[in-house]
């Protein structure tokens, strides 16, 4: 059968040859790109390499609305407890900021007790562990001086530089070299007016008369020199600094060695003193920011007045029970606010209180502080989207808004300092958990690099983010080096190979056309 099948082959090839060439040069080059394809390597992809630091990370909620000059909007607390303090009535009028309403306080107010004192205790344990390295520091220090001097001080003795002077008694050297300097000072006698006077060279100068009964000083080297008798003109010694013929050389130079290594050890535990210092201080933010949070937190168990205006109701009374539903009295203005409409998943972002940034579409360059007044409690349903009316109180009053005027508002939802951050890109999300890729700490932080060891994905927990850093509470440290952005290969090696690959028919791209004959 097979030979069937080769004879009817070959005899077809034989009647129809320039079919057959066709046919088989096809072939051929279908199985060259195929096997070419199938060879080819995919380029490995670059990446932008970025480092985790620390920052402050704003997270803002934007929203559009108008100016109103006559606003009447609800008073309602922030915490729940019962009412302490009533101080308004029905009628009366009430400046921006003034005190209306307190809630019992007392666990607010003792939280804020305990952080001031917790600031107080992180300062004084920074201030402490300062001191102790200074101090440490120090002592070393002068413990390295006074070996030293102790070293270029002891033993010394004048020998005489010439025979003439080796006939006489040697002087007598005293005092603590103060020079800090090795070498040699030279003492010379000479007759002058006033007898036998002494000058001194090298290390110091100076000249004096000569006492066999009261030590002369030998220049400003901290040293004394006390001539034996009979003294006369023309006698030369050398005191040599240090002595080292001097029988306590040995155990001085020890000495100053030991001292030495000290010293160099404790610089060795500067780093880890350093560390445990930015431990200390960290604390000490970490404590002040505490304060301030216990601060925020107690100043809202007082409500104060959103703007200036008159009170025209106040349902409540001393010893009642109240909570953020609670509506302590309503309160007038005719000063101008800002009304904006925010989605149900913006406004549970933003509290009463919060800080806004305000522009006008028709006001050019002006830009204005707001607070956060009020949040209507029950919101309007349009189009299937639940909206909720906020209130933006002007923090200062300008003649050139006018009712009406669109208002863009940046409202501060919530500000995180000091912390982590990374950028927003190079966060990623899989199954409801956030992961970033990280790579070796010594990868250079720049664009366009290629690894050799692929990024490894690594777990971490965000908190709240601006839309270009987010910040990272767990899973990093400071310094870390990430990827900030995948740039994906832009072809293949297979490709840039076809373009280049000979012909089989013998021509530069030859392929390509005969293929498109083939196909025609």
């Amino acid at each position: 059968m097979n030979n069937s099948f080769f004879q009817k082959t070959a005899l077809y090839v034989k009647t129809h040859k320039i079919t057959s060439i066709l046919v088989g040069l096809g072939v051929l080059i279908a199985g060259y790109f195929i096997i070419h394809a199938a060879t080819a390597k995919t380029p490995a992809p670059t990446y932008a390499i970025g480092t985790v630091q620390k920052g402050t990370i704003v997270s803002t909620v934007t929203g559009s609305g108008q100016i109103s000059t006559s606003e009447s909007v609800n008073l309602q607390p922030q915490v729940s407890g019962p009412l302490v303090s009533v101080r308004v009535k029905a009628g009366d009028s009430v400046s921006r900021g003034q005190a209306l309403f307190s809630i019992s306080a007392t666990d607010a107010a003792r939280a804020v007790e305990t952080a001031r004192e917790s600031v107080t205790a992180a300062q004084l344990d920074l201030r402490s562990t300062q001191t102790q390295a200074i101090n440490a520091t120090a002592d070393n220090a002068k413990a390295v001086k006074t070996a030293y001097t102790t070293l270029l001080s002891s033993g010394l003795q004048a020998q005489p530089a010439d025979l003439t002077t080796s006939g006489y008694q040697a002087p007598t050297i005293s005092g603590n070299y103060a020079l800090g300097m090795e070498g040699t000072i030279t003492v010379t006698t000479y007759s002058s007016e006033g007898g036998i006077s002494y000058a001194v060279t090298g290390l110091t100068s100076g000249n004096n008369l000569t006492s066999t009964t009261s030590p002369q000083p030998i220049g400003d080297s901290g040293l004394y020199i006390l001539f034996a008798s009979p003294v006369k003109g023309g006698l030369t010694w050398t005191i040599t600094i240090p002595n080292k013929n001097s029988s306590s050389y040995l155990s001085n130079e020890n000495a100053y060695q030991t001292a030495l290594e000290n010293q160099s050890q404790a610089e060795d535990q500067n780093g880890s003193a350093a560390v445990t210092l930015q431990g200390k201080q960290l604390a000490v933010t970490q404590a002040q920011n505490n304060l301030a949070s216990a601060e925020e937190t107690l100043a809202k168990y007082t409500v104060t007045a959103p703007f200036s205006g008159t009170i025209a109701t106040v349902p409540v009374n001393v010893g009642d029970q109240v909570s953020a539903s609670t509506t302590l009295g309503t309160i007038i203005t005719t000063q101008e606010v800002v009304t904006l409409a925010l989605n149900e998943v913006d406004v549970s972002k933003v509290q009463r209180g919060d800080k806004a940034t305000l522009s006008f579409d028709a006001i050019s360059g002006l830009t204005l502080a707001g607070t956060v007044s009020n949040i209507d409690p029950v919101g309007t349903v349009a189009s299937g989207v639940v909206n909720y009316t906020v209130t933006i109180s002007l923090d200062t009053q300008d003649p050139r808004v006018k009712s009406g005027m669109s208002v863009t508002a940046a409202i501060q939802a919530a500000v995180a300092q000091d912390v982590l951050e990374v950028p927003s890109s190079a966060v990623k999300t899989t199954n409801g958990s956030s992961y970033v890729l990280t790579v070796p700490s010594d990868t250079p932080a720049t664009t366009g690099i290629s690894l050799a060891i692929a990024p490894v994905q690594t777990s971490v927990q965000i908190g709240i983010t601006d839309g270009t850093a987010t910040e990272i509470t767990s899973g990093l440290n400071e310094g870390d080096k990430i990827v900030t952005k995948t740039i994906a290969a832009t072809g293949t090696t297979a490709a840039k190979a076809t373009t280049a690959a000979p012909s089989l028919l013998g021509g530069g791209g030859g392929a390509t056309r005969a293929a498109g004959r083939i196909g025609g």
